[in-house]
């Protein structure tokens, strides 16, 4: 699984910057560095990881579930919907 120090390291520019462009942030990054990072995630086939972007955030978009039996078929369907709605509006379960 490649991490953004992956990324950063193939780049040839810090995680943080890494970090900045994968997350969109306001910040500005000289046009030539964004290019090399999104070469580098491309090539490296990165994927953020929503949790630990979620994390990382100011704000939480989260839903916490509680259930008795994630195994119980009727638990395991509730889950399931809840996630596909979460999904759907950017939320994490």
């Amino acid at each position: 699984m490649t991490t953004l120090a992956d990324v950063a390291r193939l780049a040839g520019v810090s995680p943080a910057t890494v970090s900045r462009i994968v997350s969109r942030s306001s910040r500005r990054v000289a046009p030539e560095l964004r290019d090399r990072v999104l070469a580098a995630v491309e090539e490296l086939q990165y994927v953020p990881n929503a949790h630990a972007q979620l994390l990382a955030r100011n704000h939480r978009s989260a839903v916490g579930v509680i259930v008795h039996d994630v195994s119980d078929p009727y638990f395991a369907e509730i889950t399931r919907g809840l996630q596909r709605v979460a999904t759907e509006h950017g939320r994490l379960v």
